[in-house]
């Protein structure tokens, strides 16, 4: 049997899965505590020969989701001091919520550039090079990373849905085993490993995963999609079918394809 699934568009935060907005913590946290170090470190300086005022305006816009605006501003900062590495990391990370991850994987370039130890760059470059079409240079970032901080919990799940993109399920379920083992826990983690699970024919296991995703993510049409298919391809046909329509209710649209194909 052939198994084929919509999976979400890979988007850095929020991403997007079936259009709806969903705001990943998880993903957000590396950034979020780089944004708390130099908000400190913005503060001394300011306290001495004062930060320069595109910079601050830039972590302003950024901080009120401005982004567009921020990647302006940080330019500006850059043009006012080329070696402000993290004007650079903060456009990179402002470009990719625009969607100009070429911008952004240059942006985390330079930082890397002059921090080949910085595993968040690689991370974050990772997602850029993710969303823009490269999964294998993602997972070598991400592997990299992972050379540099084995305990990114967070670089095993991206790599997982880099691994998944390219067909490699096994290795995506080992990456969201480890993932887990250093406590992530969110609902990504097990829909990730639910897909891995079905489509490389695992239905048991993918549906153990989608389940515990959907405790923690109840109104997901896609979960609710991909759940259905799993017991569909298990041989549970009114089950998933059943599944498959409290999808369409909750307003997926790539279901309709499903629904026809299986429950008609």
């Amino acid at each position: 049997m052939t198994y084929s699934l919509a999976r979400p568009l890979r988007k850095n935060c929020p991403r997007v899965v079936n259009n709806s907005l969903i705001w990943y913590q998880y993903l957000t946290m590396k950034h979020f505590f780089t944004i708390i170090v130099l908000t400190l470190a913005c503060l001394t300086i300011q306290a001495q020969d004062g930060p320069s005022e595109a910079f601050i305006e830039g972590f302003e816009k950024e901080h009120n989701g401005d982004y567009g605006s921020a990647v302006e501003s940080y330019s500006e900062a850059i043009e006012i001091n080329p070696g402000d590495l993290d004007a650079y990391y903060n456009r990179g990370f402002c470009r990719s919520m625009t969607g100009d991850f070429k911008g952004s994987i240059d942006d985390f370039t330079m930082v890397i550039a002059s921090e080949p130890k910085n595993s968040i760059a690689y991370y974050e470059r990772g997602i850029s090079k993710e969303n823009a079409g490269d999964s294998q240079g993602a997972i070598d970032d991400y592997t990299t990373a992972l050379s540099i901080d084995p305990d990114d919990a967070d670089a095993y799940f991206e790599r997982a849905y880099s691994n998944n993109s390219l067909n490699r399920y096994e290795d995506a379920i080992k990456d969201c085993d480890k993932a887990q083992e250093l406590g992530l826990d969110h609902a990504m983690l097990f829909y990730e490993r639910g897909y891995a699970y079905n489509l490389s024919g695992q239905h048991d296991n993918a549906i153990a995963d989608l389940n515990a995703a959907m405790e923690k993510w109840p109104n997901s049409s896609d979960i609710y999609h991909e759940l259905g298919l799993a017991y569909i391809w298990k041989g549970e046909k009114l089950k998933g079918c059943d599944k498959l329509s409290t999808a369409l209710e909750l307003g997926s649209k790539s279901v309709v394809e499903d629904v026809h194909k299986y429950c008609r």
